[in-house]
Formats: C-alpha cells, sequence, structure tokens
C-alpha cells in the first residue's frame, strides 16, 4: 500500500523520469563493483529512495494544503462587502458562500483591544469556529494574539483580590497622631504625643478595596458571559461574542479570522483620542 502510494505521488510530482535515472546509474554502478561494494550501493539507494519518497509526501501535503485555502478581505465595495454604524461603531461584513461574518473593532479605555464577531452559517454543512488562532496584525507584522477568556476573567479576579488586599493592609497601618496635656504630681504640666490606629483611613482603605474588587469581579464575569468560544455551527444557524487580543499597542490593524480553509480580513484604524 505504501509502495503504491508512494509511486502514485511521484507520479503526481513529475518526478518519475529523475528517479529512473537515478536507478540506471547506480545499477551500472553495481554491475562495475564486487558484490560487497554492490550491497552497500543498494543500501545506500534504498535510504535516498526512502527519504526522497517522504520528502515528496511531506512537499506534496503542504501544497495541496495551501493550495485549498483562500483569503477574503473585507474591500468596502462589492456585493460581498457591507459597512454599517451602530452606537457609533463601524460594523463590517463579508458575505462569502456559505457563511456570514461581521466584526467591530471596540475601543474603551481600561480594556485591552477587543472585537465583536458574528458568523451566520449560511450553507449546507456544519461550520467549526474556534476563536484561539484569530489574531490582530499590521504591516510591520506586530501580532496581538488573540487571549482565552477564561485565563483573562482569572487575571481579573485576581487583580481584585489582590487590590482588596492592599487597600485593607494599607489601612490598618495607617495611624494618626494627637496630643495631650499631661499634669504630674508636683503641678507641672508636659505635653505628650500619642500614636494610635486610623480607624477611619482603615474603614476607607477596606471601602476602596471593596469596590475595585467588585468592579474586576463584574469585568471578569462580563468576560466570561460575552465571549466567544469554540462552537460548531449548524446549517441556519449563527453564533456571536467578544474575542479579547494582547494589549500591545497599535493603530492600523487588519483583524485575521481562520474559519475551516478560508480566512477572513478586517481592516481597521484605532480612532484618535
Amino acid at each position: 500500500m505504501i509502495l503504491k502510494v508512494s509511486v502514485e505521488i511521484i507520479a503526481s510530482l513529475g518526478l518519475q523520469p529523475i528517479l529512473e535515472q537515478k536507478v540506471q546509474v547506480l545499477t551500472g554502478h553495481i554491475k562495475s563493483c564486487d558484490r560487497l561494494v554492490a550491497m552497500k550501493i543498494e543500501r545506500t539507494a534504498g535510504y535516498i529512495l526512502r527519504h526522497f519518497v517522504a520528502f515528496a509526501f511531506v512537499g506534496l501535503l503542504y501544497a495541496t494544503t495551501l493550495g485549498a485555502q483562500t483569503t477574503i478581505r473585507w474591500q468596502g465595495e462589492g456585493d460581498q462587502f457591507d459597512s454599517r454604524f451602530e452606537n457609533g461603531m463601524e460594523v463590517k461584513m463579508i458575505d462569502a458562500p456559505g457563511l456570514r461574518v461581521t466584526a467591530t473593532l471596540i475601543e474603551r479605555k481600561r480594556w485591552i483591544p477587543h472585537a465583536f464577531i458574528t458568523i451566520e452559517n449560511t450553507g449546507d454543512s456544519r461550520v467549526l469556529v474556534d476563536p484561539a488562532s484569530w489574531i490582530l496584525t499590521n504591516e510591520s507584522a506586530k501580532v496581538l494574539k488573540s487571549k482565552e477568556p477564561d485565563k483573562l476573567a482569572e487575571s481579573l479576579d485576581s487583580r481584585g483580590r489582590w487590590s482588596a488586599a492592599l487597600s485593607a493592609l494599607g489601612g490598618a497601618m495607617a495611624t494618626k497622631q494627637s496630643t495631650a496635656t499631661i499634669r504630674s504630681s508636683d503641678g507641672t504640666t508636659s505635653t505628650a504625643t500619642i500614636t494610635e490606629p486610623d480607624e477611619a483611613a482603615r474603614a476607607r482603605g477596606e471601602a476602596t478595596g471593596r469596590r475595585t474588587q467588585d468592579t474586576l469581579a463584574s469585568a471578569a464575569i462580563y468576560v466570561r458571559e460575552s465571549s466567544l468560544r469554540v462552537n460548531t455551527v449548524m446549517p441556519a444557524h449563527y453564533v456571536y461574542g467578544i474575542v479579547w487580543f494582547e494589549d500591545k499597542g497599535y493603530k492600523d490593524v487588519i483583524l485575521k479570522m481562520q474559519i475551516g480553509d478560508t480566512i477572513y480580513e478586517f481592516p481597521f484604524t484605532k480612532k484618535k483620542k
């Protein structure tokens, strides 16, 4: 079976004449040598042939994979492209055969870059959607990878817990000073400085920590509930959600999403602030 497949691969790549020529040369060497040398040449020939076939198979597989991949970039014009504004944000759409994809790049202070994505299956076959490999990139090849939602949410929860602990610790360490007049038994007086815990500062620190923790906990819940995750989208169904990206700064970016054998590209420009 392996030999049959190997022969088919060699024939499909047009390599059969080259191999036949190599075999003829090796055969000539074998006839002109003694038996021991001939055996070594045969082993060497077999080794070269096996590796040649292996490399040919890998090359054919790689070429087949690349050939099957299609890239569709949003152009702004054409029957399969559309753009509209919702709540001040531009929503771009690519209507490809079997799949309708819309994307919006969301910019909010104190939030990492994220995009709201909707994917509608308009074809007859199920489609696997996995945002794990999606990226934001630009012409200088800077890549912002997508972030795993649960890890991002846990990071926010952890920041909230640490913030609350540090705020409480700071409040607990706060002190206040006051002065008091001390009268001795002989009638003389002196002034003393008294240092004591600042209960008001402690209460403020705890309150600040609780507010920060609650804010970050709410953000973590939002991330968990709103994120787009791995989905198998059946015909006539759709999924939507947010995809989060690394925060490394950007200006002009391209959102790249591979779904099946197609890469969908959406260019966006960061708003001036």
